[in-house]
């Protein structure tokens, strides 16, 4: 459900006009005699009110699954039901998993035009350079499942064939960012996850200069390309294999934190945010509150990032709490918060209860889900362990009328 949400947003989002095109292909994997999503999916697909919608431009086929073994026609997905939208020259240009048993033709039908579209339109762009077949793959795989997916048999193996043919030592870098550990493991995402993988089974081993010099190879590789959670994946295989050296605690610590600051809500983003908190070295956020130190002098001006911007997903009123949970107290006097650059506004004058201090706030539509940090000051104890927890919370219940 998330992930066919999540699409549908990507497609209209992308706000592309409809083109004229070749009757793409639009296969149903399911189960008939297990899965309910399945059957009500392909009752909508061969519906008249499909057929209406689709105004000649999808060729419906059918494939069943017996639930224990995949089948000729299911392009790697295991999310039952999945939809896979295939064009004329049988690429898959769109993998719809998990697809809602309620999710209704004209819906459908919708994705479907904005996401052959946005094919029609990348291909216009002609795929006569390496950089030009690099940028078109990137584009796709956010609509097939992944780097890995997207140049694999069924989806774009043809392009990246040309790619590797016009660039043949990959001297732009896209090559890398579809194949990222390719040599050590074919059925993963292209995440680093396998770099990870290979850089502990060198600390297990003791084998730390072979570990090191692993590492050292990925690095010199091109890297212009990669994605976030790629370049994390580097930096967390450099800490697997140092994890258990105390003498490079701190360079680790730092490390794990550089991988946080990329972005916190990848894999490596939450598993670097995780690893310092078991290394008691968990950094100022929503997560963990505040520590010995987090705020500091009389009067302190302090950034908390993680997990902001997580907590303000919709609009609607929300509250800010920060409760001291020491002998030595934080008075917090203002809020700021912050999306991105821009300051959207400052809270002050919280209401105080046991040392817990409240600020509330209206998020508008225009800023739900953009929140990004809040810049916070105070005053804080000059000795002492002043430490807290940080909590924000949304109100969903609307007030209730008094009865006359």
């Amino acid at each position: 459900m998330v992930r066919f949400r999540y699409l549908l947003t990507l497609a209209l989002a992308a706000g592309i006009s409809l083109a004229a095109c070749a009757a793409s292909k639009v296969r149903l994997v399911y189960g008939k005699d297990w899965s309910r999503a399945g059957r009500a999916l392909k009752t909508t697909l061969t519906s008249s009110a499909f057929k209406t919608a689709a105004k000649g431009r999808y060729v419906v086929e059918l494939v069943e699954e017996s639930g224990n073994k995949a089948v000729e026609g299911n392009l790697g997905s295991w999310k039952l039901p999945c939809v896979f939208l295939i064009s004329e020259a049988g690429n898959c240009y769109l993998v719809m998993d998990n697809v809602p048993h309620d999710a209704s033709a004209e819906r459908l039908v919708s994705l479907f035009n904005r996401a052959d579209a946005i094919r029609v339109a990348a291909e216009k762009g002609g795929l006569a350079t390496a950089d030009a077949c690099g940028e078109f793959l990137q584009k796709m795989e956010r609509y097939v499942g992944g780097p890995r997916r997207v140049v694999s048999k069924g989806f774009f193996e043809n392009v990246f064939e040309k790619l590797k043919k016009l660039d043949p030592q990959d001297e732009t870098g896209w090559q890398r960012h579809f194949t990222l550990g390719l040599e050590l493991d074919k059925h993963t995402k292209a995440d680093g996850l396998e770099l990870v993988i290979k850089a502990n089974e060198f600390r297990e081993k003791g084998q730390m200069t072979d570990g090191q010099s692993f590492i050292d190879n990925e690095k010199k590789k091109p890297r212009q390309h990669l994605s976030k959670e790629q370049l994390q994946g580097i930096l967390m295989a450099q800490f697997a294999l140092y994890r258990e050296d105390a003498s490079k605690a701190e360079e680790m610590d730092r490390i794990l934190l550089k991988v946080a600051e990329y972005d916190e809500t990848t894999l490596w983003g939450s598993a670097a945010l995780g690893w310092l908190n078991l290394r008691n070295k968990p950094p100022l956020s929503v997560y963990w509150g505040w520590h010995k130190g987090d705020f500091t002098g009389s009067r302190f001006t302090q950034t908390v990032k993680y997990g902001v911007g997580q907590a303000f997903p919709k609009a609607g009123k929300y509250t800010i709490r920060f409760a001291n949970e020491s002998g030595s107290p934080v008075k917090f006097e203002s809020v700021t918060l912050m999306a991105g650059k821009v300051a959207v506004k400052t809270l002050k004058n919280p209401s105080c209860d046991l040392g817990a201090y409240t600020f509330e706030f209206d998020l508008t539509r225009e800023y739900r889900g953009k929140i990004t940090s809040m810049i916070v000051k105070g005053d804080a104890p000059a000795t002492g362990d002043s430490s807290g927890k940080i909590a924000i919370a949304r109100s969903v219940l609307r007030p209730r009328k008094e009865v006359k």
